[in-house]
């Protein structure tokens, strides 16, 4: 019998917290509204730390794919998913219990998901609450190449609010008020029992959300940029033209948690900048004109 994988965390959490092995972000959140939609504004005054620990240590070969996963730190070992993949804390994380599910060997991170990806997803979905995402290389605010997915225990403040408006059935859509390109699905019905449902539907309505934004590429090819969202009733997956949104001197890094309605920021300066542009300003700004019929 698969272990209960949120206790499982839980705990990993608790020891790695006492080891030092986790170093979580010190975070404010600010509540804001666009156009009626809420979002959040978030200020980790620790990211630069995050910054330091993805920088080779000295003496180490130079390398533009430097990778934390090969080898994982065991103390941040969640439980095995499979053969392919494993649960790890997020070393960095803005709320405990952030995890991430890792191919074992590398796969690039721009390469298109596969069946054996959503299976594990699936598996960590079905006992985690929370937000699953996923960056589609740097453009998409992925810090890392090699392949992995995210659960954290977010909500998409964002999305919540555009559901009621939503079409059932598990069709791809465009969401009225969203002013960009995008392809959301509704995954109706309670979560599937079997693990091979639960990772077919996630796999189907992927695949689908990629079609219909035209992201296609030859088998062994990197998929262009985008940002994907999912929890267990919903699924968004977002193109990316650029990966920040600039004012002046400014520049914002936007990833998936962006679109669930999340922004990140350095300095609590600029909290202010990111309420007078607006959510969907900034959103549009780093992605392409909305698909039209």
């Amino acid at each position: 019998m698969s272990p209960d994988l949120a206790k499982a965390s839980a705990e990993t959490t608790q020891r790695a917290l006492a080891s030092g092995a986790l170093v979580p972000f010190h975070v404010a959140r600010e509540a804001a509204s666009d156009n009626g939609l809420p979002y959040r504004i978030e200020w980790a005054s620790s990211l630069e730390r995050k910054d330091q620990a993805s920088i080779p240590k000295p003496g180490a070969k130079p390398s533009a794919s430097f990778n934390p996963f090969l080898p994982y730190d065991p103390a941040l070992h969640v439980a095995d998913l499979g053969d392919e993949h494993v649960l790890l804390l997020n070393k960095f994380p803005v709320l405990l219990n952030h995890v991430l599910v890792i191919s074992r060997a590398f796969v690039d991170q721009e390469l298109a998901l596969q069946r054996t990806d959503f299976a594990a997803l699936a598996l960590a979905m079905r006992d985690i609450d929370g937000l699953a995402f996923y960056n589609s290389g740097t453009t998409a605010g992925a810090s890392v190449q090699h392949r992995h997915l995210q659960i954290a225990p977010f909500s998409a403040p964002l999305i919540e609010a555009l559901l009621p408006g939503a079409m059932a059935g598990g069709a791809v859509q465009q969401l009225d008020a969203l002013p960009f390109r995008h392809a959301f699905v509704r995954l109706d019905g309670a979560w599937p029992d079997s693990l091979e449902a639960a990772s077919a539907r996630l796999h189907e309505a992927y695949r689908a959300a990629c079609e219909f934004c035209g992201l296609r590429a030859a088998e062994g090819e990197r998929l262009p940029p985008y940002n994907l969202l999912a929890m267990r009733g919903w699924m968004l997956l977002v193109p990316r033209s650029r990966e920040t949104w600039e004012h002046g001197d400014e520049r914002i890094s936007l990833n998936a948690m962006s679109f669930g309605g999340s922004i990140f920021v350095r300095q609590p300066e600029l909290i202010a900048l990111v309420r007078e542009a607006g959510l969907l300003r900034i959103l549009s700004a780093v992605t392409f004109p909305k698909n039209r019929a």
